[in-house]
């Protein structure tokens, strides 16, 4: 009996392990002529065509089914395919040899997902397109009326079959590319696409535990997600996300940012969301946002809204921003934004923004003021209207005050075209002219102080290529009680005066004690300033420059280029007390005096505005007196060549020949 059971039990085991060693060796063979029924079975409960590769099973170290690629392409468009180069999937040896399939963990490698925004809902590439959305009254448009009248059981936007039941240890996904494709603009295509989760799927309920989730997003950067907790309906994509951590680097905009978003709701059937919170922080090259808050998130159909917000950075060189905003949403259909309010506090002050812009016609109204910001010791303020048409932006009612100066300004630009063109009107009254300059130029001298008591410009260019080539404007301005540093003129101007030919001294030795002071400085004073100029070609042209000053003024007209090169003819007057005082000394000079016993001194400014050079515009200076000085000369040398004396001609008497001789050589030189 013992022997018997011996036996039987040997008999058994090689039954077994026979049927175990033919299923190992046959079970490639096997699977390979279910491959077709496999296909039909999925391509039925998929509603697509399934394309199986290569399948093979492996059963060490565990045991596992092996497919080389996997393609789902849709049946009415065999263009439009999922697929996947390569997968694995593991199952339970012991459920398997019980007859049941018990899936612990699937890889898949390089699958290719294109999704679609419909507006019907979200397409996938190789599955069911979502249903016709139901005519008002519950009716289907297409239906029949016998077809209407049958009770529809309700399809989500990608049916999924209702036998499957997976609850995995991991899913593994490997260089993957998931391209998303709006209803408008450009896709967005994700590759190297890297995913780990644990899941659970019941039916069409998808259940996450958790989830890592990496990617190269193309013109963006590195995408990274860790998500907690989430679940889903595969069939309406209907889910909730628990809390969802997102950390990227936009290469492209050498921006890291690394964000933390809570209570997430959304339906892929209407392409719908709504988010409880994000916050985090973010890291540019030339702004740091150490923390940012955003709640109330809502998208849908309609558009995108956003509940309220605030967010800190800092901006170099302003530094500290926080700012707050509400209310702000975005109309999908007329592409239509409003701002109910965005105020910060920056500088020591406060800025608020409120308005509304339609993205797609280029349209809207803005308002915009900011008070006490602070920058540099400087305080400013002011409010202004923005008004977009027609793809051109307008400044209206611009009233700013900056550098103790009213100023109103109003303008236009047209950002969208490639030039960016603009045009520009100012007026302004009372600004200090070196609070400006040190501001504008830090750590350098002004060379021009004072208070520009008005200015009054217009002016049209374009900022590409170059603004400054581009530039045509207009102005009138006036200063007082200011101070030029480049330079002191009066003595400039006497200095350059050596070069008369018919002076015996040089007249800056001449000048009289009490007016050396005002001549010994390095810096001209100004009583008053006035220009009129015109400014094309990089040259601002000048028809009107005058000048007071305590000891001369001046009247010029020419050019200075934006390189600070000077070319002004200028008629240069010194104050009657100075010139009866120098033409005093100098007896040559009192030729140029005129009707009101001033100094006329013709002259020529060049140079640079920095460094000007004086030369005295001999041709003007004889016309206006001083040819008398060199007939006065001539005439001596011709008395002392002919032995004649000085004196008055007598009318009664004849004319000697020497006389005569000295008239008409003084004929000849002109005299």
């Amino acid at each position: 009996m013992r022997k018997a059971i011996i036996i039987l039990f040997v008999v058994l085991l090689l039954a077994v392990g026979g049927a175990l060693t033919y299923l190992f060796t046959q079970a490639n063979s096997i699977i390979a002529k279910l491959k077709p029924e496999i296909e039909a079975q999925g391509s039925k409960a998929l509603g697509t065509d399934m394309k199986l590769g290569e399948m093979n099973i492996q059963f060490f170290p565990q045991t596992a089914f092996a497919i080389d690629g996997v393609t789902l392409q849709g049946i009415k468009n065999p263009d439009k395919k999922l697929s996947v180069n390569s997968g694995k999937i593991q199952v339970s040896l012991l459920a398997l040899l019980s007859g049941q399939v018990k899936i612990d963990s699937i890889v898949l490698d390089g699958p290719k997902i294109h999704i679609h925004q419909t507006k019907n809902g979200i397409v996938i590439d190789g599955l069911n397109p979502p249903p016709h959305k139901k005519q008002p009254g519950g009716k289907k448009s297409g239906d029949s009326q016998e077809q209407q009248a049958k009770p529809q059981k309700e399809k989500g936007a990608n049916t999924v079959p209702g036998w499957l039941n997976l609850n995995l240890d991991s899913i593994v996904v490997r260089k993957g590319s998931l391209s998303f494709h709006p209803l408008a603009g450009a896709p967005i295509v994700a590759n190297d696409v890297t995913l780990k989760s644990n899941l659970n799927v019941t039916g069409t309920r998808l259940t996450l535990a958790g989830l890592d989730l990496s990617t190269n997003v193309e013109e963006m950067g590195r995408i990274e997600i860790d998500l907690s907790q989430g679940s889903a309906d595969l069939g309406s994509l209907r889910g909730t996300l628990k809390k969802l951590s997102l950390r990227t680097d936009l290469i492209d905009l050498g921006m890291k940012a690394n964000s933390e978003i809570t209570g997430v709701k959304f339906d892929g059937s209407t392409t719908s969301a709504e988010i409880q919170s994000i916050t985090g922080d973010a890291v540019h090259p030339s702004i740091t946002i150490p923390s940012f808050t955003l709640q109330g998130i809502v998208y849908n159909s309609e558009g995108l809204t956003l509940a309220s917000g605030k967010l800190s950075s800092s901006l170099q060189p302003i530094g500290v921003i926080e700012t707050s905003f509400h209310d702000i949403s975005l109309l999908l259909p007329t592409m239509r934004a409003t701002i109910g309010g965005i105020d910060s506090s920056l500088l020591r002050g406060t800025s608020s923004i409120k308005g509304t812009y339609n993205l797609k016609e280029h349209s809207g109204e803005f308002l915009v003021g900011f008070q006490e910001l602070k920058y540099n010791e400087e305080e400013f303020g002011g409010d202004l209207r923005v008004v977009a048409k027609n793809k051109q932006f307008l400044v209206q009612d611009a009233k700013i005050k900056a550098f103790g100066a009213a100023i109103a300004a109003s303008g236009g630009a047209r950002p969208f075209e490639e030039i960016l063109p603009y045009n520009t009107k100012l007026d302004l009254e009372k600004l200090d002219i070196q609070r400006t300059l040190a501001f504008l130029v830090p750590n350098q001298e002004a060379p021009l102080t004072g208070e520009l008591t008005s200015l009054h410009a217009t002016a049209e260019g374009t900022l590409k290529p170059d603004p400054k080539r581009t530039l045509i404007a207009s102005t009138d301005l006036e200063i007082r009680n200011g101070e030029f540093k480049g330079g002191n003129l009066p003595a400039l101007v006497l200095k350059a005066m050596k070069d008369i030919p018919f002076l015996n001294k040089a007249v800056f030795g001449s000048v009289p004690e009490e007016y050396q002071k005002e001549l010994d400085g390095e810096s001209t004073p100004i009583k008053r300033l006035v220009a009129e100029a015109k400014v094309q070609g990089e040259v601002i042209s000048a028809q009107k420059l005058e000048l007071e000053s305590s000891l001369f003024s001046l009247r010029a007209s020419g050019t200075v280029g934006f390189n600070g090169n000077l070319d002004l003819k200028t008629t240069f007057r010194f104050i009657p007390a100075f010139s009866l005082a120098l033409t005093g000394k100098m007896k040559e000079l009192r030729g140029l005096l005129d009707e009101e016993d001033r100094l006329v001194i013709p002259l020529q400014l060049v140079g640079t505005a920095n460094k000007p050079v004086v030369l005295p515009n001999i041709e003007e200076i004889m016309k206006l007196g001083a040819g008398q000085v060199v007939k006065d000369k001539a005439t001596d040398l011709l008395n002392k060549a002919f032995g004649t004396k000085k004196g008055q001609p007598n009318e009664n008497v004849e004319p000697s020949k020497e006389q005569k001789l000295m008239e008409g050589v003084g004929n000849l030189l002109g005299f």
